[in-house]
C-alpha cells in the first residue's frame, strides 16, 4: 500500500478508506493515513466492525443505505463532455401520432 501511495502526489491520499478482517490490516491501513475512523473489520460472519468505537457493528447490506453518509463523493457534477454524458446514446425522440 505505501507503494502505491507513492505513486501520488505527497500531498494526496488515494486512500479513503479501510475494510479488513484481520488486526494487520488496521495496522496496514494506519500506516498508510486511513484515519481510524473510517476503517472497518469484518468477522467470519460477515459483520462488519468499526475500529474506533468497537460497538458499531453493521452488515454489507445496512453499508448500502448509509454509503453516502460514509463515503461523500467528491465528484464534481457531470458536464456536458464528461464520459457518463458524451458516450452515451442520445435519448430517442417520440413523436406524438395525430387523434383520430
Amino acid at each position: 500500500m505505501s507503494d502505491i501511495k507513492a505513486l501520488f502526489p505527497l500531498d494526496s491520499n488515494p486512500f479513503y478508506a479501510g475494510y479488513g478482517n484481520r488486526i494487520n490490516d488496521v495496522w496496514a491501513y494506519r500506516a498508510v493515513g486511513i484515519p481510524i475512523v473510517r476503517i472497518f473489520t469484518i468477522n467470519p460472519k460477515g459483520e462488519l466492525k468499526h475500529e474506533l468505537t468497537q460497538t458499531f457493528q453493521s452488515s454489507y447490506s445496512y453499508m448500502s443505505v448509509i454509503v453516502d453518509q460514509l463515503f461523500p463523493s467528491r465528484l464534481e457534477p457531470a458536464n456536458d463532455f464528461s464520459q457518463n454524458v458524451y458516450w452515451r446514446d442520445p435519448i430517442p425522440t417520440i413523436e406524438e401520432s395525430p387523434e383520430v
